[in-house]
């Protein structure tokens, strides 16, 4: 699993420095090419609009696959009485966390996925502009809806994450901080530069990259949360059917 960790953060770092070469070579030094396009971090339908989309659909699966895996009534280190293997058991999911927050979350990322593919929540910018009048850091209209969306979220989602183990809960929250602060708070930022200085110059093309760094950083870092989740899970069925 840290194999799988370790590839896709080398993944999202080589993405982020061609990326970010192509950019300072088309303004710096008046390059054009394709390869600067196919790698833009703030363009659709090239190798990191890919790569990100399919981080949310495996997130998207592997949320689907903890809601059928019903957790074990285990809430932590096992009596030292018990065997060696099961006292080493990881915590897992406390029981009384149910399985449909899980469904949730992957129908969420399925959503997020699609939306990364073909930019659904760009298309809110134009309604956004004309009955909002929005500006400022809310240059990209969207983020005035996202706002209180996600702070609806937070507040659905909150007792469900505070129930898993220490762990991943942690790693549920850092995941989601570092997502957030790319996909909305960058968002924002460069939504007030490009309110003032435009979007056709090397530092907004900086702040998207910087934007979709943490994104791809936050999914990669959610991956390994989900991931691990699930084997814990997986683990402890597995140990507990043969004790039985």
């Amino acid at each position: 699993m840290k194999r799988v960790l370790l590839f896709l953060l080398g993944a999202t770092i080589l993405l982020t420095v061609v990326g970010t070469a192509g950019q300072i070579g088309k303004y710096r030094h008046q390059m054009a090419g394709d390869w600067i396009d196919l790698f833009d971090l703030n363009q659709e339908a090239n190798i990191p609009t890919w790569y990100s989309g399919s981080l949310m659909l495996v997130a998207g699966l592997l949320s689907y696959t903890l809601s059928l895996i019903e957790p074990h009534p285990f809430r932590g280190v096992a009596p030292f009485s018990a065997p060696p293997e099961e006292r080493k058991l990881p915590r897992i999911t406390r029981p009384n966390s149910p399985n449909r927050y899980w469904r949730f979350l992957a129908f969420l990322f399925f959503y997020l996925s699609a939306d990364e593919m073909v930019q659904l929540h760009e298309r809110l910018d134009p309604f956004v502009d004309k009955h909002l009048g929005a500006g400022g850091i809310f240059y990209f209209g969207w983020t005035v809806v996202a706002l209180p969306i996600l702070a609806l979220l937070g507040l659905g989602l909150i007792r469900f994450v505070w129930q898993q183990e220490k762990v991943t809960r942690i790693l549920l929250l850092l995941s989601a901080g570092i997502f957030v602060m790319g996909g909305l708070g960058m968002e924002m930022a460069g939504g007030w530069y490009a309110n003032r200085y435009g979007q056709d110059n090397l530092t907004f093309a900086c702040l998207t990259i910087v934007e979709e760094f943490l994104e791809m950083s936050g999914l990669t870092a959610l991956l390994y949360t989900l991931a691990r989740e699930t084997k814990a899970r997986l683990d402890t069925r597995y140990i507990l059917a043969h004790r039985a």
